[in-house]
């Protein structure tokens, strides 16, 4: 019997053994996996992923977001390795993952993701494109609710050459 008792006794210390030496080397191999980069990475806006160039190996990205900002968005990144973490800041104010923030044109948003030793921040820029400018003409609009609009179009003004008589017309 006594035998019987020692047997399960070592089987006891055994099992704990393993169970916790595989434990650890799980949780060591999963801290320094050193892997800092983004899987996925997502800003949506109504529903819509407007970072849709996203590269793992990118870390830069300008968005040129069309429609109108300043307007809500989610904010959301997955990391390649288990044991990555993820941060976002929008504009320096820290957000967790799947947050809300507001956009305005020019933001930056920072997803700085850390595995292990390692630390990787991908650096995305929203604006609105800029229209074309018209040379500096402008067109003006008359009429109202009742009437149909006229346009009229002002021809930008040309500046005369300065003149290179300084007091008047030259008397002989």
């Amino acid at each position: 019997m006594k035998k019987h008792f020692s047997m399960i006794r070592g089987l006891r210390s055994l099992c704990a053994a393993l169970l916790l030496g595989a434990g650890s080397i799980a949780a060591y191999a999963a801290v320094n996996s050193g892997n800092a980069s983004l899987s996925a990475l997502e800003i949506k806006v109504s529903g819509r992923n407007i970072a849709t160039g996203f590269s793992s190996d990118n870390t830069n990205l300008a968005i040129d977001y069309d429609g109108v900002l300043p307007t809500y968005a989610s904010f959301s990144a997955a990391p390649v390795a288990s044991d990555g973490v993820v941060t976002i800041s929008l504009n320096g104010t820290e957000l967790t993952n799947h947050s809300m923030g507001q956009l305005v044109d020019g933001s930056t948003v920072k997803f700085n993701v850390k595995s292990g030793n390692a630390l990787k921040v991908y650096t995305v820029t929203v604006k609105t494109p800029t229209p074309p400018q018209p040379d500096h003409r402008t067109i003006h609009f008359k009429g109202g609710w009742s009437t149909p609009p006229m346009s009229t179009y002002i021809q930008p003004q040309r500046q005369a050459p300065p003149s290179t008589q300084a007091n008047g017309p030259e008397k002989r």
